[in-house]
């Protein structure tokens, strides 16, 4: 009777164990394309910033725009990252973009009018997430950022 106890148990513990640190692990989602003559870089950039922080969300790029009102011509990201967490935008130098980047993904304005997801970043340069093109790339010497967008969880 003791030894089914026992390996009950430690059977119980393993699968508890697995199970918390698959619920632990965060990352970024597949990469997506923006949409062909359409300027949606806000709603893939909070795409990718929503699905770290809550991997279950049943959501899509246009399930975002859709929800927030927000078409082609452009929107911003702020309005969708509220509908489901609270934002904060503002401005940062590279020391301040460091920090924040360890409690997750940032969106950054890579270019005016342009919105990229901020992966990591060190006194090089910044590793960002390209809605164009659906690749990573580095920003390099650039030690201000005029927009800074993040959830607070």
């Amino acid at each position: 009777m003791y030894r089914i106890w026992v390996i009950s148990w430690i059977f119980l513990t393993c699968v508890l164990a697995r199970r918390r640190r698959s619920l632990q692990t965060k990352s970024l989602p597949d990469a997506q394309r923006q949409l062909p003559n359409c300027n949606n870089c806000y709603a893939v950039v909070a795409y990718d910033v929503l699905k770290y922080h809550n991997p279950k969300l049943n959501i899509t790029v246009d399930s975002l725009m859709r929800d927030s009102h927000q078409t082609c011509a452009g929107g911003s990201v702020t309005k969708i990252l509220n509908l489901f967490m609270t934002s904060i935008v503002t401005t940062a130098n590279l020391p301040k973009l460091i920090r924040l980047l360890k409690k997750g993904p940032l969106v950054i304005s890579s270019e005016k009018g342009h919105l990229v997801t901020a992966i990591s970043a060190t006194e090089h340069g910044v590793l960002v997430r390209d809605p164009r093109d659906a690749n990573t790339k580095v920003l390099q010497h650039k030690t201000f950022f005029d927009y800074v967008a993040y959830v607070t969880p």
